[in-house]
């Protein structure tokens, strides 16, 4: 029987450092996956049998995140100014205490946030 010069202790070492690099980008997927909003586990899977190409996938994917509530706007919640002539004549209405903004609702056929001062469902157009 010939060798080709390949011990087999030194294929045994190329395999568990070809399983340690796939396990760090394994690692560095499930990373990049949980800064973004996903599951570490599907992170590691991509980064595992992806290699850098899924790594670079992971970076290219949107955030999975939900906005928080100073960045949600629904339709109907819109900054209305007053007119410019009645800000500069200073005809602005009498200060006063001001009234709390209406609470939102809660659509009960289509379950989606429509403002609390709406009568109907922006969305479905049921009655709220």
């Amino acid at each position: 029987m010939e060798s080709n010069g390949v011990s087999s202790s030194s294929l045994v070492f190329f395999y568990i450092f070809a399983v340690m690099i796939w396990a760090l980008f394994g690692y560095w997927g499930g990373k990049v996956a949980q800064r973004k909003g996903y599951s570490f586990g599907l992170g590691f899977a991509v980064g595992f049998f992806g290699g850098l190409i899924g790594i670079i996938v992971l970076y290219l994917i949107k955030p999975a995140r939900l906005p928080s509530d100073h960045e949600m706007r629904y339709p109907d919640q819109r900054y209305y100014r007053p007119p410019p002539e009645d800000r500069e004549s200073g005809n602005d209405p009498e200060p006063g205490p001001r009234q709390p903004p209406p609470r939102n609702k809660v659509c009960q056929q289509c379950r989606n946030l429509v403002p609390g001062d709406a009568q109907f469902c922006s969305y479905c157009g049921a009655r709220v």
